[in-house]
C-alpha cells in the first residue's frame, strides 16, 4: 500500500524507551477529547485540551499540543499531525482520491479507535461510524410562503421523512446555499455568509419543518443527521443542575470527552414567495 502507516507496536516501542518518572504528572491532569467523525469523508480530525483548574471563569481548557495521537482501524494504525490550538488532523499518510488504499477514509460500519499518550498515560476510545438515513422524502420540494403580517409566517412549513433501522437519533440541518439572502420576514438583504439552522435531536423518522426554520427565501439543503448512541448520551447530559455534581457523559477511558460519529444525507428544496 502507497503509504507510511505508523504501526502500533513501533509507537510502543518508542514510548515504551521514555523514563516513566518523568511522565508522570499531578494524577487529575486528564486530556478532554472532542472528535465528531464524518462518514463517507477522509478523517477530519479533533481537539484536545485539558482539564480546568477549579474556580476556572473559562469554559475550555487549555489546548494540548505535544499529545501522540493515534486513530486505528482494524490492525493500522495513523499517527495525526497537530495543526495549532488542539487540532490534531490529517495522518501521516493522507487519503487522496487517486489512492483510496491511502489514509483513512471513513466508511458506515467502520470501527475507529482512539488513543492519546500524554499527561504519563494512555486515554482511549473508540466509535463505530453509524449508517446513512435512506429515500428521504419532503412533502414538497417548492415552499411556498405564505402571505404574513408583519413578520415570519407561522405554522408548518413542510415535512421531510426517511428510513433508517436501528437505535439511531437524528438532528435535521437547514442551509439555504447561495450568497444573498432576502429575509422571509422582511428587512435588508443579508451579503455573505448566513449559518445553517439546526435542530434539538429526535429519534422519530420524521420531522416538521416550521417556518421559523426558514430564515431566507432562496435554495436550501435539507441534511439529515444520524448519530450514534455516545453522541446521543452526552447530549442528553449537556445540561448540569446545579444540585448534581456529576460529570456529563464521556466515552473516553482515563480521559473526558466524546468520539462519536455521524452519517447523513440530504435533499433540496426551494422556498419562494406567494407573491407574483
Amino acid at each position: 500500500m502507497r503509504s507510511t502507516i505508523t504501526t502500533c507496536l513501533a509507537l510502543l516501542i518508542l514510548l515504551s524507551g521514555c523514563e516513566g518518572a518523568k511522565l508522570l504528572p499531578p494524577v487529575n491532569e486528564l486530556v478532554v477529547v472532542r472528535g465528531y467523525l464524518q462518514a463517507n469523508a477522509s478523517f477530519s480530525g479533533l481537539n484536545i485540551s485539558s482539564t480546568l483548574d477549579l474556580g476556572s471563569q473559562d469554559t475550555i481548557g487549555p489546548p494540548v499540543s505535544d499529545a501522540v495521537v493515534r486513530v486505528t482501524r482494524g490492525e493500522t494504525c495513523y499517527e495525526l499531525i497537530h495543526w495549532g490550538k488542539g487540532n490534531y488532523s490529517t495522518p501521516s499518510n493522507p487519503y487522496t482520491p487517486d489512492c483510496p488504499d491511502c489514509g483513512l477514509f471513513l466508511n458506515a460500519g467502520d470501527t475507529i479507535g482512539l488513543e492519546v499518550f500524554h499527561f504519563g498515560k494512555v486515554a482511549t476510545a473508540s466509535t463505530v461510524i453509524p449508517p446513512g438515513p435512506r429515500n428521504l422524502s419532503l412533502s414538497s420540494s417548492l415552499v411556498v410562503v405564505p402571505p404574513a403580517a408583519g413578520g415570519t409566517p407561522q405554522g408548518d412549513a413542510f415535512e421531510i421523512s426517511w428510513e433508517l433501522e436501528g437505535d439511531y437519533w437524528f438532528y435535521l440541518e437547514l442551509r439555504n446555499i447561495g450568497n444573498m439572502f432576502v429575509p422571509v420576514a422582511g428587512g435588508d438583504t443579508l451579503i455573505g455568509y448566513a449559518p445553517p439552522v439546526k435542530t434539538q435531536l429526535f429519534n422519530t423518522r420524521r420531522y416538521i419543518v416550521t417556518w421559523d426554520l426558514l430564515p431566507y427565501y432562496g435554495h436550501y439543503r435539507a441534511k439529515v443527521v444520524a448519530v450514534n448512541r455516545e453522541y446521543v448520551e452526552l447530549y442528553l447530559t449537556r445540561n448540569q443542575d446545579s444540585r448534581d455534581l456529576n460529570e456529563p457523559v464521556s466515552n473516553v477511558t482515563n480521559g473526558l470527552g466524546i468520539f462519536t460519529a455521524v452519517n447523513s444525507d440530504y435533499v433540496e428544496l426551494d422556498v419562494i414567495s406567494a407573491a407574483p
